[in-house]
């Protein structure tokens, strides 16, 4: 991430009301919670597979011994039901948690896109009239209709990342607890791969970004033009010409919306 892209992140986050803070303040918690639960959930797995497998792997322990016969578990057979019992609550729990962060995630978005877009909106209508001269109503449109749309969908991603890193970091504990050799070595590479897909891709994203902004604007700018020239347009019968324009622009933009 580079400083640029922190320093801005930086200033929309000064920019959030103060609710909004506490909302983000309790998604992290519930992201740290998530990791949590994901542990329990993958740490409940090995011994879930060793009891059906082996009911006598775990029934030797003598610490596991003492503490089922508290609960009246004499048999090493019985261990079989209340694990799968927990083994299940914990996935299904996890998951849970996991479906409720990603709605949070896209509830708080769509909340600060609807402040950035009245904040917008508010700074048109409130500038000088020399100032909204001087700028195109084409811009003005795009910011509101389409760049914030785009900054609230990265937000999204923002969230449901920072959700996934606490997640990633509680599984990549509790592998590494399992089997820290094979870990350390998936670990090793699954790095590698994205740092280079990182490297690759950087350029191409913010190239075709600044590619979309720019053709955006042109393109509102061209409807606002073939609306308002409706007229001339039926006479002259120049639909091709606008129609072939619309289409030289919206193609290849389409195409980087994909390409990103």
């Amino acid at each position: 991430m580079s400083l640029n892209t922190i320093d801005i992140l930086k200033k929309l986050f000064a920019s959030l009301k103060f609710e909004k803070r506490i909302y983000l303040l309790g998604m992290i918690i519930l992201s740290i919670f998530s990791g949590l639960m994901e542990m329990i959930s993958l740490g409940s797995l090995v011994p879930f597979l060793a009891i059906l497998s082996d009911p006598n792997v775990i029934w030797n322990n003598t610490i596991v011994r003492s503490i089922s016969s508290t609960f009246g578990i004499n048999n090493p057979n019985e261990f079989i039901l209340p694990f799968t019992i927990i083994f299940c609550l914990a996935a299904i729990v996890s998951g849970l948690i996991r479906l409720l962060n990603i709605w949070l995630a896209g509830k708080l978005a769509a909340s600060i896109g609807t402040d950035l877009s009245t904040l917008s909106y508010g700074a048109i209508l409130n500038q000088e009239y020399s100032d909204y001269l001087s700028r195109k109503s084409s811009s003005l449109m795009s910011t509101i209709t389409n760049n914030i749309p785009s900054t609230v969908s990265v937000l999204n991603q923002l969230i449901l990342l920072i959700n996934g890193i606490f997640v990633f970091s509680a599984i990549l504990f509790t592998l590494l607890i399992i089997n820290p050799f094979i870990s350390s070595l998936c670990i090793l590479l699954f790095g590698l791969f994205y740092l280079i897909i990182v490297l690759v891709t950087k350029n191409i994203l913010a190239q075709n970004s600044k590619f979309v902004v720019e053709k955006n604007s042109y393109l509102i700018k061209l409807i606002q033009e073939g609306v308002g020239s409706i007229r001339n347009i039926l006479l002259d019968q120049t639909q091709d010409f606008y129609l072939s324009e619309f289409s030289t622009i919206d193609k290849p933009m389409r195409l980087k919306y994909a390409q990103n």
